[in-house]
């Protein structure tokens, strides 16, 4: 009876030895590991232990105005400046937006919901998934950080005369990076 409940134990701490290899589903990087010896660690994605970067991930998000959603589209064309890049406007594309916004998620508290001003100031922005389709890009791509700051704009079929406008404006304002790279 004794060595059948330490070969269960065995198997059981085996088991769980199996279970603490972290496999990635591609290639990609490490950033931040959260994980030590003696921590424990559960699969949840509430949590993670660590933060993973696909290798191939060049999909960004920009945050627009509500009123943004009247004219947006998969596949809309758009341009994106990085403060860090100065001087180079990227060709990209809308992928997709997020049919949600922050402001509109509610957790069971137990508790009544009130309006708090601070918290409903203003209006939340819209995340919208642009993918850079510049081959430019190639060359500075692993100088940009995750969560780099840019200026991003999406052209629409509607009012295109403004797109030339708005093309020089972040053409110049990319290249004002030159001359005022902490505004």
């Amino acid at each position: 009876c004794s060595s059948d409940l330490v070969q269960g134990k065995l198997g059981s701490a085996q088991y769980d030895l199996e279970q603490t290899v972290v496999r990635a589903a591609s290639d990609g990087r490490v950033l931040q590991l959260f994980i030590h010896p003696g921590l424990y660690v559960i699969a949840s994605p509430l949590r993670p232990a660590m933060v993973f970067i696909n290798a191939d991930s060049y999909h960004y998000i920009a945050w627009f105005r509500q009123n943004s959603l009247l004219r947006l589209e998969a596949g809309n064309e758009a341009q994106m400046a990085f403060d860090a890049v100065p001087g180079v406007v990227f060709s990209a594309e809308v992928i997709h937006y997020l049919p949600a916004l922050a402001e509109g998620e509610l957790q069971a508290t137990g508790s009544l919901y009130t309006m708090n001003p601070s918290k409903n100031a203003q209006a939340g922005r819209v995340p919208v998934m642009i993918k850079i389709t510049d081959a430019r890009f190639a060359d500075y791509a692993d100088t940009l950080l995750g969560g780099a700051y840019a200026q991003t704009a999406v052209y629409s079929k509607h009012v295109e005369w403004t797109a030339l406008i708005r093309r020089m404006l972040l053409s110049m304002s990319s290249w004002m990076n030159y001359l005022f790279p902490f505004r």
